[in-house]
């Protein structure tokens, strides 16, 4: 039995009916959009917008096809594959480190592939803007404090060196730098 090529089974017929009749085309609702099968140049256009093309073609009905718009049709076979990795893996769900222990296999995904953040968000950050500003501002803190920590070892040090009297040493306040 003839049919058409990677078209389901009620545009087959529809196809298949217009090509019997000797029509020279035929009018297709694809998705949502209306398409022309022309049966003179075999190729399907889009109504609304001709350079929107491919090419058509008749054939048997049972050529195995793979599946329509990127699905898969043949169940069965993807039945039979996932039945033959399952004899593959180890017996044991302890040994098995790249399983979940309840049967199935959980794919590690690309390194290149970006990740989403636990936090669900999109921005690739899951701290919110003002935490990262306390958070930065928290370290600002701390840096101005070790740097008025250093100027205070530094002044006693220089005290000590020239044995002066540490009581008349007063410490700068370093207000410019807060």
């Amino acid at each position: 039995m003839e049919r058409w090529w990677q078209y389901d089974e009620r545009t087959s017929i529809e196809l298949e009916t217009a090509y019997k009749q000797g029509r020279r085309n035929c009018e297709l609702l694809i998705a949502g959009f209306l398409y022309i099968a022309d049966f003179g140049s075999m190729l399907q256009l889009r109504r609304n917008d001709p350079s929107r093309r491919r090419r058509i073609k008749r054939d048997l009905y049972n050529v195995p096809r793979k599946g329509v718009a990127g699905l898969r049709l043949n169940v069965q076979d993807e039945e039979i594959v996932r039945e033959i990795r399952g004899a593959e893996r180890p017996a044991s769900p302890a040994s098995d480190s790249m399983g979940t222990g309840d049967g199935t296999n959980t794919p590690i995904p690309p390194s290149n592939t970006p990740q989403t953040p636990a936090g669900g968000t999109a921005s690739g950050d899951a701290t919110p803007l003002n935490d990262r500003i306390d958070q930065r501002s928290e370290s600002l803190h701390q840096v101005l404090e070790q740097m008025r920590s250093l100027v205070l070892r530094e002044h006693l040090s220089l005290s000590s060196d020239n044995e002066e009297d540490t009581e008349d040493l007063a410490i700068p306040d370093h207000a410019a730098l807060s």
